[in-house]
């Protein structure tokens, strides 16, 4: 095509633009597709503005704007959390300089083209020292363009993962991808709640119970225009019945979950909880151990059997504003 220009000047433009194009396709690893669809919008953009006058080529109208010309750089979500084998190669070399410290993958968040690629990767977080708690850290990873990488950020959290590996303890996922049977589990409990969003990002860790714990990583925000969406660490129980509730939802950034003193309750009888702020749903992750029904900014717990449940209590945006963990003697 370059051969069709009209004169050198117009020939020496687009050379110029199929370099550029081509060198940073190569340091961003786009393929052919990709490359071909830049190409053309960038010449497009010159033609259009006047800078490019040719004979022989022609161009179909199209809307151009500078975003579709050049990528931002921005951060964007993964198409999939998993961990594949090339970026746990990747990630056992970045962390094979950090000392005192061991991380383990869990899922892939987000990446940012730029001179290279950052990676964002949540991960298991441990100190080497004796009876240390292991907490879930997101690690931000630079691979660089001659395949060098380094750790450029951690930030820790200070919620801990319980992973224990153990008969009836939380085991890490087999994978961190939600599929559509968790994702329509994991939005059961919020039917009703139309003042937020919560959407899950990756299933981290379960349980075997009376039933299933379900940890996801996820989303939740107002439903609002460009809302501030936050992460919190959410635990779903689906007790043997099918009935799904939200046991508790713990921001990445809180030290603790919103959670108030154990309270108990005898057989047959009701107790009432404070929760501080008017109540719009609760849930009961044990319902066959105790009942509950709002009042107001006060939860009225009714024990049934035995047992220990918790108490979940929601405003109307959908986000907890306190639970607590009931003892039925």
């Amino acid at each position: 095509n370059v051969s069709q220009a009209a004169d050198g000047t117009a020939e020496l433009i687009i050379f110029h633009t199929i370099i550029q194009t081509a060198g940073y396709a190569a340091r961003n690893n786009l393929d052919a597709k990709e490359v071909s669809k830049m190409i053309i919008k960038r010449l497009t953009a010159l033609a259009l503005s006047g800078a490019l006058m040719l004979t022989g080529l022609t161009f179909m109208p199209c809307r151009v704007s500078a975003e579709d010309v050049i990528p931002s750089g921005g951060w964007e979500k993964v198409e999939s959390p998993e961990i594949t084998p090339e970026l746990k190669a990747l990630t056992d070399k970045a962390f094979s300089s950090l000392v005192g410290m061991e991380y383990i993958p869990v899922a892939y968040l987000e990446k940012q083209v730029v001179a290279g690629t950052n990676h964002k990767i949540l991960c298991r977080e441990k100190s080497i020292t004796p009876d240390a708690t292991e907490v879930y850290s997101i690690v931000t990873i630079n691979e660089d363009l001659n395949d060098g990488v380094q750790v450029t950020d951690i930030v820790s959290s200070s919620v801990a993962t319980n992973i224990s590996d153990q008969s009836g303890g939380w085991v890490q996922a087999e994978s961190p991808v939600v599929t559509p049977e968790l994702s329509a589990m994991f939005a059961k409990p919020y039917e009703g709640l139309a003042g937020a969003y919560h959407t899950p990002i990756a299933l981290l860790s379960t349980q075997v119970v009376s039933g299933t714990n379900y940890c996801f990583l996820a989303e939740t925000g107002p439903v609002i225009p460009n809302p501030e969406m936050k992460l919190v660490f959410t635990t779903i129980y689906q007790d043997l019945e099918g009935n799904i509730s939200v046991v508790e939802e713990i921001p990445f950034s809180e030290t603790d979950p919103v959670q108030q003193p154990n309270e108990t309750v005898k057989k047959g009888k009701k107790i009432k909880l404070d929760a501080g702020a008017k109540v719009s749903k609760v849930t009961v992750s044990e319902k066959s151990i105790a009942k509950a029904k709002k009042s107001g900014k006060k939860v009225v717990v009714t024990g049934k059997k035995p047992g220990t449940t918790t108490v979940t209590a929601y405003d109307k945006k959908g986000e907890i504003i306190a639970s607590w963990v009931v003892t039925v003697e």
